[in-house]
C-alpha cells in the first residue's frame, strides 16, 4: 500500500520552511545556562551526592559566579544547593546574602526567615537579617555590598 493510499501526503507535497542558521551570539548564553541547569539537576538526582562538602562547593561556585558578574549562574548554583539539601539553614542564609548584595531586601529577609525557621540560632541568618534591617532603617544600602 502506498503512503498516499494510507492518508499520508507524499514528501513532494510537504512545504518546508527555509532553514536559517542559528545566531551563535544570541543562543550561546541561554544554551549555556540551560546546559548548566540540566547538568546540575542531573547530578542532584544522585542521593549520595548531597554531602556537606559538595553543598559548600556549590555555594562557593555561586559566590564566584556572582563576583564574575554572572548572576544567573550564581542563582542556579545556590538553588542547586537548596535542592540538594533543603533542610540546611546555611544555604538559605547564603541565598539571603546574595539577595541582600543585590539590594533585593524583601527576598533577602524571606530567605533569612526560612533559615531561622530551620535553625533559630543560625548566626549567618541572624547577622544578615540585622544588617538588612539596619540598612533599611538608615537608608545605607551600600553597606549590604560587603555582606
Amino acid at each position: 500500500m502506498l503512503p498516499e493510499q494510507m492518508g499520508f501526503l507524499p514528501l513532494s507535497c510537504v512545504w518546508r520552511l527555509p532553514r536559517k542558521e542559528p545566531d551563535i551570539q544570541k543562543t550561546g548564553a541561554p544554551m549555556k545556562r540551560l546546559f548548566l541547569a540540566v547538568s546540575l539537576l542531573s547530578v542532584l538526582s544522585v542521593p549520595a551526592w548531597a554531602t556537606e562538602n559538595n553543598i559548600d562547593t556549590l555555594i562557593k561556585e555561586s559566590r564566584a559566579a556572582e563576583a564574575a558578574g554572572n548572576t544567573q549562574d550564581a542563582i542556579l548554583y545556590i538553588q542547586a544547593a537548596l535542592v540538594a539539601d533543603p533542610s540546611r539553614a546555611g544555604t538559605y542564609a547564603a541565598l539571603g546574602d546574595f539577595y541582600a548584595r543585590a539590594h533585593q531586601t524583601d527576598l533577602a529577609m524571606q530567605y533569612y526567615d526560612e533559615a531561622l525557621d530551620i535553625d533559630p540560632s543560625d548566626p549567618a541568618a541572624k547577622k544578615g537579617m540585622a544588617e538588612v534591617s539596619r540598612a533599611e532603617r538608615t537608608g545605607k544600602s551600600a553597606a549590604l555590598d560587603n555582606n
